[in-house]
């Protein structure tokens, strides 16, 4: 991508022009790699770099829940504010509590020892009523 902007740059006589990078999404570490490579192997520094949503921390997007307790925590109001508002019952108050639960119950289950027996059961059936997975 970099060599594609530097030959564009040269064969439009664009040198002397401001240069912006933009990255959306996977394109956000990928802006940060184009910009090392236009200054490194061609000569050229970008005047700046727009980041839209970028993913910058990929072992995060693609953890496991029994990995990385932390990520489905955090992803999990997510979820349940999706089924609040599928079925048009979000409320800030529903959502509050399905934050709450998510760091004072949820990420402390998946963090230990997996319930068992009784706890197990209401442990499951709470985050099904919530979400509205089996």
């Amino acid at each position: 991508v970099a060599k594609v902007i530097a030959l564009y740059i040269v064969r439009n006589a664009r040198t002397a022009s401001p240069k912006y990078l933009l990255g959306e999404s996977y394109g956000g570490f990928r802006a940060a790699k184009v910009a090392r490579v236009l200054h490194d192997e061609h000569g050229m520094i970008p005047a700046g770099i727009v980041m839209v949503s970028p993913l910058l921390e990929t072992s995060f997007q693609w953890a496991r829940p029994d990995r990385d307790p932390l990520k489905a925590a955090l992803t999990f109001p997510t979820i349940v504010a999706t089924e609040l508002e599928r079925t048009k019952k979000f409320t800030p108050e529903a959502l509050a509590e399905a934050e709450r639960f998510a760091l004072a119950e949820y990420l402390p289950t998946l963090a230990g020892p997996p319930p068992l027996g009784e706890q197990a059961r209401a442990f499951y059936e709470k985050i099904a009523a919530m979400t509205s997975l089996p």
